[in-house]
C-alpha cells in the first residue's frame, strides 16, 4: 500500500467536497505540515506546554469487592442480576422526574 498516495488522495477528497460534516481525514498531518509551511499562522499562545495529566483511577476501584457498588443504573436491582429493557427504561424515567423535581 501506497501510504503517501492513500494520504493524497484523502486530502483531495476532502478539499473538493462541500459537506459539512465530512471528517477531516488525519487532521494532525495536515496541521502539523500547515504549520510547518506557514510559520506566521503560530501566535504566541500557540506555543506548546504540557499538558495536565490525565483523569487517573486507581485499580482497586475494578477489583471483585468493589464492582457490585459500581455496576448497574438503580439500586433496586441486585449486582448480581441483569435489568430487561422495561427496567431500564422505567429506572431512566424515575430519575427523570427525580431530577425534574430537583431543577424546580
Amino acid at each position: 500500500m501506497n501510504i503517501g498516495q492513500y494520504v493524497f488522495e484523502q486530502t483531495i477528497k476532502h478539499a473538493k467536497t462541500d459537506a459539512v460534516k465530512f471528517p477531516i481525514a488525519f487532521p494532525t498531518l495536515l496541521c502539523g505540515i500547515m504549520l510547518e509551511q506557514h510559520l506566521s499562522l503560530i501566535t504566541a499562545i500557540d506555543i506548546p506546554e504540557k499538558r495536565e495529566s490525565p483523569l487517573i483511577l486507581h485499580p482497586k476501584l475494578f477489583g471483585a469487592d468493589h464492582v457490585p457498588n459500581i455496576v448497574g443504573t438503580s439500586g433496586s436491582v441486585s449486582a448480581a442480576g441483569t435489568m430487561t429493557k422495561q427496567e431500564i427504561i422505567v429506572a431512566l424515567k424515575d430519575t427523570c422526574v427525580m431530577l425534574d423535581e430537583r431543577k424546580a
